[in-house]
């Protein structure tokens, strides 16, 4: 079926998972780099 294959999911059955295809991957690698910076920190910092 090419109509759902080229349709993405529902945002109504699927918010969630719209949101992530909302921003681009810059956003989502600067939150992983954040958090391993803070975890990083925190082993030093401890």
């Amino acid at each position: 079926m090419p109509t759902i294959k080229s349709e993405p999911i529902d945002p109504e059955e699927s918010p969630s998972y719209q949101e992530p295809i909302d921003y681009p991957e810059e956003s989502v690698d600067s939150v992983s780099r954040g958090t391993k910076r803070r975890r990083s920190s925190s082993l030093p910092s401890s």
